[in-house]
């Protein structure tokens, strides 16, 4: 009876362990995922086109490049989410990683740096390539 009795306590305290487990890992828990979370969702999809390492372009449509902290907090965002490839903010390479937040403005940025787009994935994230 003993013996039943520690086995039953120990599979309780089992499932209790990976309860918490899971509502820790946000398995569990109904609080929405962090910006940077939903920053590497964004670019989920645009992550499967790129080389694993290298270097490739970003450009975005920050108010002519103006280094303002939303600016520079989605550019490291963006860099942390893509690790270990780096970005460089030109389009001097030749695949540029372009984040817009209007995506109205990527016409106007692909002219004017000379890139023809690649491929579109939604959300303002855009791949293009030098012409």
């Amino acid at each position: 009876m003993r013996v039943k009795a520690g086995v039953l306590l120990l599979c309780v305290s089992a499932v209790i362990y990976a309860v918490e487990i899971c509502r820790r890992t946000h398995v569990l828990s109904k609080a929405p995922p962090d910006n940077i979370t939903l920053h590497e969702m964004r670019l989920a999809e645009l992550r499967k086109r790129l080389p694993a390492r290298g270097v490739v372009g970003y450009v975005s449509d920050d108010r002519d490049g103006a280094e303002t902290p939303q600016s520079w907090r989605r550019f490291a965002t963006t860099q942390y989410s893509l690790a270990p490839l780096i970005l460089e903010r030109t389009t001097a390479h030749e695949l540029v990683l372009g984040v817009f937040d209007d995506p109205g403005a990527i016409p106007a940025v692909s002219a004017g740096g000379d890139l023809l787009v690649v491929e579109k994935f939604g959300e303002g994230v855009v791949l293009f390539k030098k012409k």
